[in-house]
């Protein structure tokens, strides 16, 4: 990880100059303002649905991310299986990302964030509900289908702010990238306070299942209704 820093930190440096844009001044007070536009333009109904449909989704994430090596080792896995199994995990992934790309480049966004969303809740629930008894393979195939799900979805996130707000473009791509982090970071917060009060792993990826499943299906209603 230190490596790709250090590569990315260079190759900014020798880009950055060259680039045709970011160099013109803005002032605070029109840096606020331009916020202030973004922020009522987010309040729209199917907007706003949107996004925090996309927000759930990084929080259900976030707890993934923090505890899935804790739940898988809660029933029975060993240390190295846990490892072979993230060793082929990314490398299976590696084609499902490029097919990805390849959605979001051929189909509206909003449909494929509704699609992400939707594999997402679906992968999460099943792996809770049945992770204990399907095995190796079985487990593989649920994340592979969750973290398609969540490729899609947060991808098509960042698509549909650039394009919603392509006026105010600085403004739209720090809002955005304030979501990752604090959606993932408050999904393991979350979590950890309900695994400390009792609740299972496998009862918490159930329900966020669940309401990742339900909130998609109220959401792509709004947005139709809307439309």
């Amino acid at each position: 990880s230190i490596l790709i820093h250090i590569i990315n930190i260079i190759f900014t440096i020798f880009t950055f100059p060259k680039l045709p844009y970011g160099n013109e001044p803005v002032t605070t007070k029109k840096s606020f303002t331009n916020f202030a536009v973004v922020f009522r333009k987010m309040t729209n109904l199917s907007i706003f649905g949107i996004l925090v449909m996309s927000f759930f989704v990084l929080f259900v994430g976030g707890f993934y991310h923090a505890f899935s090596v804790l739940f898988l080792k809660s029933i029975g896995w060993s240390h190295n299986t846990i490892l072979l199994y993230l060793s082929v995990f990314s490398i299976v992934f590696l084609p499902l990302s490029l097919f990805g790309i390849k959605l979001l480049s051929s189909y509206k966004i909003t449909n494929i964030m509704f699609i992400g969303s939707i594999l997402f809740g679906f992968g999460t629930f099943l792996f809770g509900f049945s992770a204990g008894i399907i095995g190796f393979l079985g487990i593989l195939v649920l994340m592979e289908l969750q973290e398609f799900g969540s490729f899609l979805a947060n991808s098509g996130r960042s698509g549909f702010f650039s394009h919603l707000f392509k006026s105010f473009p600085k403004e739209a791509s720090a809002i955005d990238t304030m979501f990752s982090p604090l959606g993932t970071a408050l999904g393991a917060l979350v979590g950890g306070l309900l695994i400390g009060g009792g609740l299972s792993y496998s009862a918490i990826f159930i329900f966020g299942g669940i309401l990742i499943l339900v909130l998609s299906f109220f959401v792509r209603r709004s947005f139709d209704t809307q439309e």
